[in-house]
């Protein structure tokens, strides 16, 4: 049971770092202008604490193949952006190392996700996510409804919206204007809850539990139209649908009880929920009837994306260089309305070149193609649950203003490569036995 429990604990605290140890800043000066924090301090530990672990009771480190190809993808993103910061004209330094500094937080993040989902029978980590998942969504209700925004938002960038409440690190606008979490806009708020949701599946057996699936998954589809985020609404509606798909082939009546008990809720709750499918279908049709409009949030997005990929183009193919989009775009494209990428594809094609575009690209894809014929030969509810989040991530990456600085984004990676490890060890371990 004391070993049941630091487990427990370690997971949960780990899992609370990665998404709100960058809100809790530590005494102490800024260390090259890096700020730290829980996330910053932590995180390393944590690392270092599962390598010891390892080596602890055996003679040395046996990572997967697939771990292994995860890692170097990284490696040779920050060994590249390196090299591309020491020559490209466009990289300031201080915001040049904070993103290589991310990527290899990155890699710490995906070990330790990977060497817990490994062991993890029992499907703590899914646990955690879901815990947190939804303290995220209370969280980003609450902050809709009163306009309070915590230190990491847009708002506290933006006076004119804004007003700063001395003696906290916080902000307030008018309420019911938009809800941003812990991140820094909208759409990332949005891309997080929606890459994360199928985790919600998992909650099961209870009555109790069941009811706190299907409520939180309403309340995330609220939160992303009360963002308008349309890129993450397609993400949701991709999720369920391979969810929901995963089960057709499967003869298990509780699978198909939970399907149709999951339509028939919907069928249920569909006059409440009918005015806002309207809103939102007049928001899209809106927005592509008004691309003549070169302020309309799809046309500037088209635009952006599509001068990212002259920018590659430009460098032939190398890249910028790490955190040089905004500078590179204020020089060659001053009356651009935005200057970030708002697509993680085209960032790294942009900062980091076709090769690692090309690595990132084929990492996902060989990722998701091995969840699937994992989950086609066990039937494991988690894969089906990994396919579901993996495929919501392809989408919603399109909608953040950058998504390399986040956490999550190679957590999830780390927690698939580590149930796919999981569930590996586990059919040898039987076929052995038998």
């Amino acid at each position: 049971m004391k070993l049941i429990n630091k487990k427990f604990f370690i997971i949960f605290f780990f899992v609370f770092t990665c998404f709100f140890g960058d809100l809790i800043i530590l005494p102490g000066p800024k260390i090259m202008g890096i700020t730290i924090t829980l996330y910053r301090v932590f995180i390393p530990i944590i690392f270092l604490l599962c390598i010891y672990r390892e080596l602890r009771y055996k003679s040395s480190i046996k990572i997967s193949k697939l771990m292994l190809c995860a890692i170097f993808v990284l490696m040779f993103m920050i060994v590249y952006g390196f090299g591309a910061m020491m020559i490209s004209p466009y990289v300031p330094a201080s915001n040049g190392f904070k993103e290589l500094l991310s990527l290899l937080y990155s890699i710490m993040i995906m070990f330790c996700a990977w060497y817990f989902c490994r062991n993890d029978d029992d499907r703590t980590m899914v646990k955690a996510l879901c815990f947190f998942l939804i303290v995220v969504v209370i969280l980003s209700l609450a902050e809709y409804y009163t306009g309070y925004h915590f230190s990491t938002s847009r708002f506290m960038y933006s006076p004119k919206q804004a007003k700063i409440i001395p003696g906290l690190n916080m902000c307030k606008s008018a309420p019911m204007v938009a809800s941003t979490g812990i991140f820094y806009n909208e759409n990332d708020l949005c891309a997080f809850l929606v890459i994360f949701m199928p985790f919600l599946f998992m909650l099961g057996g209870k009555l109790s539990k069941h009811t706190v699936k299907y409520l939180f998954c309403l309340l995330i589809l609220a939160l992303i139209v009360f963002n308008d985020a349309t890129i993450c609404l397609a993400a949701f509606a991709v999720a369920l649908l391979a969810y929901i798909l995963s089960f057709l082939n499967l003869s298990k009546i509780k699978h198909f009880r939970n399907v149709m008990f999951v339509l028939m809720a919907f069928i249920v709750v569909l006059p409440f929920i009918s005015p806002i499918i309207m809103s939102v279908i007049d928001g899209i049709s809106y927005k592509f009837n008004s691309l003549s409009n070169s302020r309309s949030t799809l046309a500037i997005r088209i635009i952006t994306s599509l001068r990212s990929i002259e920018t590659a183009f430009d460098s032939y193919g190398l890249g910028i260089g790490p955190a040089a989009f905004t500078d590179y775009f204020s020089v060659h494209y001053p009356n651009n309305y935005v200057y970030a990428p708002h697509n993680f594809l085209f960032e790294v094609l942009s900062e980091y070149g076709v090769i690692n575009f090309t690595l990132v690209v084929t990492l996902w894809i060989v990722l998701i193609i091995k969840l699937i014929k994992q989950y086609r030969r066990t039937k494991e509810q988690i894969l089906a649950v990994l396919i579901a989040a993996m495929l919501s991530f392809c989408l919603a990456c399109l909608a953040p203003s950058s998504f390399i600085g986040y956490s999550y984004t190679w957590l999830l990676v780390g927690v698939c490569v580590g149930y796919l490890d999981n569930i590996r060890i586990n059919l040898n371990n039987h076929l052995i036995n038998h």
